[in-house]
C-alpha cells in the first residue's frame, strides 16, 4: 500500500470521527436539533479545529510509520489527486444544486407529503452545508482509495 493511500485511510477515518462529533452535536435522532447561532459558532470551530489536529496527527503518523522518509509522488499520484478532486466538485455541486433546488421549492412543497428541508431554519442549513462539504470530502477520499486499490489489482 502506498504512502497517498495510507494517507487516504488515516484520513477518511479522522473525517469520519469529525463527522461523528459534528453529527452528534447537531442531530437528536434524524431531527436537525435547534440551537443559538453561539452554539452554531462552538460548533463550527469545534469541527474546523479537530479537523486540523486530526490531520496533523495523521501527517505526523505516516511519516513516523514511514521512517521520516519523503514522500515521492509521481503523475499516478496526481491524477489520482485530480480524478479525486474531480469527484470531490462534481458531488458539492450536485448537493448544492440540490439544497438550491429544495429552497426555491419550499413554498410549493411545504403542504405537500414529499419530504422536504426547512432551509430558513439556521440549524438545517447549517447542518446541510456542512455535511455537504463532509460528504465531498469523503467523496475525495473514497475515490481516491479506490483508484489506488484499482490500481494495485491491475500490477
Amino acid at each position: 500500500m502506498s504512502r497517498a493511500e495510507q494517507y487516504s485511510w488515516a484520513s477518511l477515518a479522522g473525517l469520519a470521527a469529525v463527522f461523528w462529533w459534528f453529527q452528534m452535536r447537531m442531530l437528536d435522532g434524524f431531527a436537525v436539533v435547534d440551537q443559538s447561532a453561539e452554539t452554531l459558532t462552538g460548533v463550527y470551530i469545534g469541527v474546523i479545529v479537530a479537523s486540523i489536529v486530526i490531520e496533523i496527527a495523521t501527517a505526523l503518523l505516516l511519516d513516523a510509520v514511514n521512517g521520516g522518509k519523503k514522500e515521492i509522488r509521481d503523475e499516478r499520484d496526481i491524477l489520482i489527486d485530480a480524478r479525486a478532486g474531480l469527484n470531490e466538485r462534481l458531488f458539492i455541486i450536485v448537493a448544492v444544486n440540490a439544497l438550491v433546488f429544495q429552497a426555491l421549492m419550499a413554498d410549493y412543497i411545504k403542504d405537500h407529503a414529499a419530504p422536504h428541508i426547512d432551509l430558513l431554519h439556521l440549524p438545517t442549513l447549517f447542518f446541510a452545508l456542512f455535511a455537504t462539504l463532509f460528504g465531498g470530502e469523503m467523496v475525495k477520499r473514497v475515490t481516491s482509495i479506490w483508484l489506488y486499490r484499482a490500481q494495485a489489482a491491475r500490477e
